[in-house]
Protein backbone atom coordinates (compact mmCIF):
# COMPACT_ATOMS: atom_id res chain seq x y z
CA UNK A 1 0.00 0.00 0.00
CA UNK A 2 1.34 3.66 -0.96
CA UNK A 3 1.27 6.03 1.23
CA UNK A 4 -1.06 8.41 -0.13
CA UNK A 5 -3.47 5.23 -0.07
CA UNK A 6 -2.95 4.62 3.95
CA UNK A 7 -5.83 5.59 6.27
CA UNK A 8 -5.81 8.16 8.87
CA UNK A 9 -6.75 5.70 11.22
CA UNK A 10 -3.71 3.10 10.24
CA UNK A 11 -1.16 5.75 10.25
CA UNK A 12 -2.35 6.73 13.79
CA UNK A 13 -2.22 2.55 14.58
CA UNK A 14 1.66 2.56 13.00
CA UNK A 15 2.66 5.73 15.14
CA UNK A 16 1.27 4.42 18.57
CA UNK A 17 2.93 1.06 17.67
CA UNK A 18 6.18 2.86 16.85
CA UNK A 19 6.41 4.88 20.08
CA UNK A 20 6.41 1.82 22.02
CA UNK A 21 8.89 -0.06 19.99
CA UNK A 22 7.15 -2.80 18.29
CA UNK A 23 7.28 -3.18 14.90
CA UNK A 24 3.46 -2.43 13.47
CA UNK A 25 2.12 -6.12 11.50
CA UNK A 26 0.42 -4.33 8.60
CA UNK A 27 1.72 -1.91 6.34
CA UNK A 28 5.43 -1.87 6.85
CA UNK A 29 6.55 -0.54 3.33
CA UNK A 30 4.86 3.02 4.53
CA UNK A 31 7.57 4.02 6.14
CA UNK A 32 10.90 2.11 5.02
CA UNK A 33 13.34 3.27 3.41
CA UNK A 34 16.86 2.09 2.49
CA UNK A 35 15.44 -1.80 1.70
CA UNK A 36 15.23 -1.84 -1.53
CA UNK A 37 18.37 -4.07 -2.29
CA UNK A 38 17.36 -7.18 0.10
CA UNK A 39 13.92 -6.65 -0.73
CA UNK A 40 14.85 -7.43 -4.67
CA UNK A 41 16.98 -9.88 -3.61
CA UNK A 42 14.08 -11.51 -1.62
CA UNK A 43 11.38 -10.84 -4.47
CA UNK A 44 13.93 -12.72 -6.75
CA UNK A 45 14.25 -15.38 -3.93
CA UNK A 46 10.07 -15.99 -4.29
CA UNK A 47 9.89 -15.90 -7.75
CA UNK A 48 12.21 -18.67 -7.94
CA UNK A 49 10.62 -20.82 -5.38
CA UNK A 50 7.22 -20.24 -7.21
CA UNK A 51 8.94 -22.56 -9.87
CA UNK A 52 8.80 -25.09 -7.42
CA UNK A 53 12.30 -24.55 -5.92
CA UNK A 54 13.70 -24.17 -2.71
CA UNK A 55 15.99 -21.31 -0.86
CA UNK A 56 17.04 -20.79 2.43
CA UNK A 57 17.95 -17.24 3.80
CA UNK A 58 19.66 -16.47 6.91
CA UNK A 59 19.32 -12.97 8.23
CA UNK A 60 21.68 -11.16 10.92
CA UNK A 61 22.01 -7.78 12.41
CA UNK A 62 22.46 -6.52 16.10
CA UNK A 63 20.01 -5.74 18.30
CA UNK A 64 17.38 -3.33 17.11
CA UNK A 65 19.01 -4.04 13.35
CA UNK A 66 16.12 -4.03 12.26
CA UNK A 67 15.60 -7.77 12.11
CA UNK A 68 11.85 -7.86 12.89
CA UNK A 69 10.83 -4.75 10.60
CA UNK A 70 12.69 -6.51 7.29
CA UNK A 71 10.60 -9.44 8.50
CA UNK A 72 7.68 -7.78 8.20
CA UNK A 73 8.65 -6.19 4.99
CA UNK A 74 8.99 -9.54 3.76
CA UNK A 75 5.99 -11.04 4.77
CA UNK A 76 3.79 -8.20 2.88
CA UNK A 77 6.03 -9.04 -0.04
CA UNK A 78 5.11 -12.53 -0.07
CA UNK A 79 1.15 -12.67 0.66
CA UNK A 80 1.50 -9.80 -1.77
CA UNK A 81 2.38 -12.43 -4.34
CA UNK A 82 -0.28 -14.95 -3.01
CA UNK A 83 2.12 -17.06 -0.45
CA UNK A 84 1.53 -19.01 2.60
CA UNK A 85 3.41 -17.99 5.03
CA UNK A 86 4.50 -19.27 8.66
CA UNK A 87 6.60 -17.77 11.92
CA UNK A 88 7.45 -19.65 14.54
CA UNK A 89 9.93 -18.06 17.29
CA UNK A 90 12.28 -21.06 18.11
CA UNK A 91 13.21 -21.75 21.78
CA UNK A 92 14.20 -24.36 23.82
CA UNK A 93 11.58 -25.25 25.91
CA UNK A 94 8.32 -24.38 23.43
CA UNK A 95 9.07 -25.01 19.93
CA UNK A 96 12.57 -26.50 19.79
CA UNK A 97 14.62 -26.92 16.88
CA UNK A 98 14.93 -30.42 17.45
CA UNK A 99 11.49 -31.59 18.49
CA UNK A 100 9.98 -31.68 14.94
CA UNK A 101 6.50 -32.69 16.18
CA UNK A 102 6.29 -30.41 18.10
CA UNK A 103 8.00 -27.22 15.60
CA UNK A 104 5.36 -29.06 13.39
CA UNK A 105 2.48 -27.76 14.86
CA UNK A 106 3.85 -24.69 15.82
CA UNK A 107 4.35 -24.11 11.74
CA UNK A 108 1.00 -25.30 10.81
CA UNK A 109 -0.96 -22.96 13.76
CA UNK A 110 1.23 -20.10 12.65
CA UNK A 111 0.38 -20.36 9.16
CA UNK A 112 -0.57 -17.00 7.29
CA UNK A 113 -3.04 -16.66 3.83
CA UNK A 114 -3.26 -13.73 1.50
CA UNK A 115 -6.43 -11.50 2.24
CA UNK A 116 -5.95 -11.96 6.15
CA UNK A 117 -7.71 -15.67 5.86
CA UNK A 118 -8.04 -17.97 8.56
CA UNK A 119 -7.13 -21.52 8.32
CA UNK A 120 -10.47 -22.31 8.62
CA UNK A 121 -11.90 -19.86 6.26
CA UNK A 122 -9.66 -21.43 3.58
CA UNK A 123 -10.97 -24.65 3.84
CA UNK A 124 -14.26 -23.64 3.81
CA UNK A 125 -13.72 -21.75 0.54
CA UNK A 126 -12.43 -24.42 -1.01
CA UNK A 127 -15.02 -26.92 -0.10
CA UNK A 128 -17.55 -23.80 -1.18
CA UNK A 129 -16.31 -23.70 -4.74
CA UNK A 130 -15.04 -27.31 -5.12
CA UNK A 131 -17.29 -28.18 -8.22
CA UNK A 132 -20.46 -30.13 -7.76
CA UNK A 133 -19.69 -33.71 -9.37
CA UNK A 134 -22.69 -36.39 -10.44
CA UNK A 135 -21.17 -39.02 -8.78
CA UNK A 136 -18.69 -39.99 -5.59
CA UNK A 137 -16.19 -41.38 -8.00
CA UNK A 138 -15.79 -38.03 -10.16
CA UNK A 139 -15.26 -36.52 -6.53
CA UNK A 140 -13.15 -39.00 -5.50
CA UNK A 141 -10.84 -38.38 -8.79
CA UNK A 142 -10.53 -34.95 -8.28
CA UNK A 143 -9.58 -34.82 -4.66
CA UNK A 144 -6.90 -37.29 -5.28
CA UNK A 145 -5.35 -34.89 -7.60
CA UNK A 146 -4.55 -33.26 -4.54
CA UNK A 147 -2.72 -35.46 -2.28
CA UNK A 148 -1.81 -39.34 -2.64
CA UNK A 149 -2.27 -39.77 1.11
CA UNK A 150 -5.83 -41.39 1.69
CA UNK A 151 -6.43 -40.18 4.96
CA UNK A 152 -5.89 -36.44 3.59
CA UNK A 153 -8.19 -37.48 1.28
CA UNK A 154 -10.79 -38.26 3.78
CA UNK A 155 -10.39 -35.04 5.11
CA UNK A 156 -10.89 -33.21 2.10
CA UNK A 157 -14.27 -34.88 1.75
CA UNK A 158 -15.33 -34.45 4.93
CA UNK A 159 -15.35 -31.10 4.35
CA UNK A 160 -17.53 -31.14 1.62
CA UNK A 161 -20.05 -32.85 3.39
CA UNK A 162 -22.10 -30.39 4.48
CA UNK A 163 -20.31 -27.43 2.94
CA UNK A 164 -23.83 -26.59 0.59
CA UNK A 165 -26.15 -27.68 3.28
CA UNK A 166 -25.78 -27.85 7.21
CA UNK A 167 -24.05 -24.78 8.19
CA UNK A 168 -23.21 -25.82 11.70
CA UNK A 169 -21.74 -29.00 11.41
CA UNK A 170 -20.06 -28.26 8.26
CA UNK A 171 -17.99 -25.93 10.92
CA UNK A 172 -17.74 -28.65 13.30
CA UNK A 173 -16.15 -30.68 10.45
CA UNK A 174 -13.60 -27.80 9.44
CA UNK A 175 -12.63 -26.96 12.96
CA UNK A 176 -11.85 -31.34 13.44
CA UNK A 177 -10.10 -31.16 10.11
CA UNK A 178 -7.95 -28.20 11.05
CA UNK A 179 -7.17 -29.44 14.82
CA UNK A 180 -5.98 -32.46 12.89
CA UNK A 181 -3.93 -30.83 10.49
CA UNK A 182 -1.95 -28.90 13.70
CA UNK A 183 -1.47 -32.74 14.96
CA UNK A 184 -4.27 -32.93 17.56
CA UNK A 185 -5.88 -35.64 18.23
CA UNK A 186 -8.38 -37.36 15.39
CA UNK A 187 -12.10 -36.48 16.44
CA UNK A 188 -14.48 -39.69 16.37
CA UNK A 189 -16.31 -37.77 13.52
CA UNK A 190 -13.01 -37.87 11.24
CA UNK A 191 -11.99 -41.52 12.25
CA UNK A 192 -15.45 -42.71 10.53
CA UNK A 193 -15.07 -40.92 7.68
CA UNK A 194 -11.68 -42.65 6.84
CA UNK A 195 -8.88 -40.66 8.79
CA UNK A 196 -7.11 -42.87 10.53
CA UNK A 197 -3.47 -42.03 10.76
CA UNK A 198 -1.80 -38.90 12.78
CA UNK A 199 -0.93 -36.06 10.41
CA UNK A 200 2.76 -36.28 11.70
CA UNK A 201 2.87 -40.36 11.02
CA UNK A 202 1.52 -40.24 7.65
CA UNK A 203 3.74 -40.69 4.61
CA UNK A 204 1.29 -41.13 1.46
CA UNK A 205 -0.46 -43.93 2.45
Amino acid sequence: MSPDKLSSFDAEQIIDTLQYGVVPSHNANTYSVGREYWLDAVTDDLNYVSKGASKLRFISAKWGGGKTHFLTLIKEKALKLKFVLTYVELNSREAPLDKLETLFKKLIRGLVFPGDLTFNQVLDKWANNFPLYDSAEETNTEIAKICPSLDFRAALRACLTFAKGDRIRHEDILRSVLGWLQGDSISPELKKIGVHNSITNQCNK
